[in-house]
């Protein structure tokens, strides 16, 4: 019978190897971001051709959540607005819902909004044709809408120039 035996190798760890692991590590994520980044850019495009229609605001207000520790603190506010409108003679309500707003403009810009548009204003919305009761913000008004495809691309930008810069080295 052969005698199988194993010689215990160390290797040293190389700047160069953990460069290559943040590499691959890199390019993960880029496959990542792009994949979101269509997802969010075939969302949006969609909710582009949706029917608009005029809605009547039944009540808007502005949540406030605490942020933990571990996501930096602080407090983000989102807009949620519950609206009233007709889709081909028949009544629909729908409860639209803003991006968290992390800073003070933000904030203020949606605070604006909410005393801008009371109980009974109309606004413009978007609604979904295959469900009516599914409707965003027709408005292009930043934090409104999804907007996400510009942070995604930053995203996706960076993790595709980071991988093959640190696999070159």
């Amino acid at each position: 019978m052969a005698d199988v035996t194993l010689k215990g190798t160390t290797r040293q760890t190389t700047a160069a190897g953990i460069a290559g692991l943040f590499g691959l590590f890199a390019g993960l994520c880029a496959i990542f971001a792009g994949g979101v980044t269509l997802i969010d850019w075939y969302t949006e495009t969609t909710q582009a051709r949706w029917p608009v229609v005029a809605a009547i605001v039944e009540r808007a207000d502005l949540v406030a959540s605490r942020r933990t520790s571990k996501d930096g603190g602080g407090e983000l506010w989102r807009l949620t607005t519950r609206v009233r409108y007709d889709v081909n003679g028949e009544a629909r309500t729908a409860t639209l819902t803003s991006r968290s707003a992390y800073s003070d403009e933000e904030y203020l810009r949606l605070q604006a909004w909410t005393v801008q548009h009371r109980k009974g204003s109309y606004i413009d919305i978007r609604f979904d044709p295959s469900r009516p009761n599914h409707a965003v913000f027709a408005a292009a008004e930043p934090g409104f809408g999804s907007g996400g495809i510009r942070d995604d691309l930053i995203l996706f930008a960076i993790a595709a120039i980071a991988c093959p810069g640190l696999l070159a080295l």
